[in-house]
């Protein structure tokens, strides 16, 4: 009988999504910084440093660039030998670079559109090159770790509620933290590069601290000594299978639209409801409340029920709740928030839960049908999925927030987004259905 994990192995390696903190400073704050609202040119004296265009092309080259690194790292890690461990050994490589790069995003070139495009570029690939480093071989430590379903699932909702912590940090207190400084005779670039230095310091810090405590070789169940040794276009084939399509397109559409929504809270609150950055930490802290609080009803209902079952109510709370917003939100704050309180409830299993609980499911069937290791692989399949969607999120926010306008954002901006994002999710719910259990 397998060794069960301990309480301090569930700890350690929920800190490693640490990372995460990164992943939300960019959803949040790139793209306003780039491409400030209408509203924040006027009151900061600020200007858009690159048109909308000239963004998302910069956007299109670091995105390639990472679509190559994803499965690469993913095969790599999956057949290291490294004494830190196959996966802590990339986590280790990736988080410095991850963290200097970041800060790299808010020091712009400004000498025309041209320099600053390639520039951001530039450090938006090591950015995402890195990001895949740490992220990919992190989430194939589920399946390595556990030795059932019960722990995988234990595992992914550890770390969900770890990265629903180091999601809600940024995304809370970033605004506060910002609008604090500004308040106190502080420029609105110098307050945004402290605030960004600030949390890539500490996710990094927090990380290295969860790598070295968690000892993955120690603590490791699957040793894959005798699984089946195949070369990197082997490996890639197993992506053929239909289930697994299906399930990476909904996994796909879903991030996508869940994207456009949680970047749009800022630009909703400031454009349509007229008030300060600051005033987005309020239905935000909201969505995440109420996800956590979800939390344990989406494990109970996940011992219960197939997770595709649970995930497509999950999503049907979220279109729900995004229809809300389009045609009620603005109409009073009781109907504003009541909407969140739906889409956090739809958040908790879609966005946290889910995804490494569906994929780990999907390696292990595929390490016991085939006999081979492609966690590593399928996580980094996923990881560059997630960051595609990402692409797809900017690019269209980025060419559809200015709509009506002349260069900020607009309340038909806004609107139009957010109904993309339904569409989004919609595709990922017909995708998910038509998915069956079993690969």
């Amino acid at each position: 009988m397998s060794k069960r994990l301990t309480k301090a192995t569930y700890i350690f390696y929920g800190l490693g999504v640490a990372y995460f903190m990164l992943d939300q400073v960019f959803n949040q704050w790139i793209q306003y910084f780039y491409l400030p609202s209408e509203k924040a040119i006027a009151d900061y004296g600020i200007s858009v440093i690159m048109p909308p265009v000239y963004l998302a092309i910069a956007f299109v080259i670091m995105r390639f660039v990472d679509a190559i690194a994803d499965p690469v790292v993913g095969y790599m890690s999956d057949n290291s030998t490294s004494s830190l461990g196959r996966r802590s050994f990339y986590m280790l490589i990736g988080i410095i670079p991850l963290a200097l790069s970041m800060i790299a995003f808010f020091f712009p070139f400004n000498n025309g559109p041209l320099i600053a495009t390639l520039y951001l570029a530039f450090v938006g690939s090591i950015y995402f090159i890195a990001y895949t480093l740490v992220g990919g071989p992190y989430n194939a430590l589920i399946p390595d770790l556990a030795s059932n379903k019960e722990e995988r699932l234990n595992l992914s909702t550890i770390q969900s509620v770890f990265r629903l912590i180091f999601t809600a940090i940024p995304l809370i207190f970033s605004p506060i933290i910002l609008s604090n400084m500004i308040k106190s005779g502080m420029s609105f670039i110098k307050a945004m590069r402290l605030m960004v230095t600030g949390f890539s310091v500490l996710s990094a810090i927090i990380v290295i601290i969860s790598v070295m405590l968690l000892k993955e070789n120690k603590v490791r169940h699957n040793n894959n000594n005798d699984v089946k040794k195949i070369n990197f276009k082997e490996a890639f084939s197993y992506l053929k299978n239909k289930e697994i399509i299906l399930y990476f397109i909904g996994f796909f559409f879903f991030f996508s639209g869940f994207n456009i929504i949680r970047n749009s809270v800022l630009y909703y609150v400031t454009v349509i409801l007229g008030q300060s950055e600051k005033a987005a930490s309020l239905p935000t802290t909201i969505l995440f409340a109420m996800s956590a609080l979800f939390f344990p009803v989406t494990q109970f209902l996940s011992k219960k029920f197939d997770y595709r079952k649970v995930m497509l109510f999950d999503l049907a709370l979220i279109i729900l709740g995004t229809l809300g917003l389009i045609f009620l939100g603005d109409k009073s704050k009781s109907i504003f928030f009541a909407m969140f309180l739906v889409v956090g409830a739809g958040v908790s299993g879609s966005a946290f839960i889910f995804p490494p609980a569906m994929l780990s499911e999907i390696s292990i069937k595929l390490h016991e049908k085939y006999n081979v290791s492609v966690e590593g692989m399928m996580f980094g399949i996923q990881g560059l999925f997630l960051k595609l969607a990402l692409l797809l999120q900017i690019v269209t926010t980025t060419l559809v927030l200015s709509i009506g306008g002349k260069g900020g954002a607009t309340r038909l901006g806004v609107m139009i987004t957010l109904a993309i994002a339904v569409v989004f999710l919609i595709i990922s719910f017909v995708s998910y259905y038509l998915k069956k259990s079993e690969i």
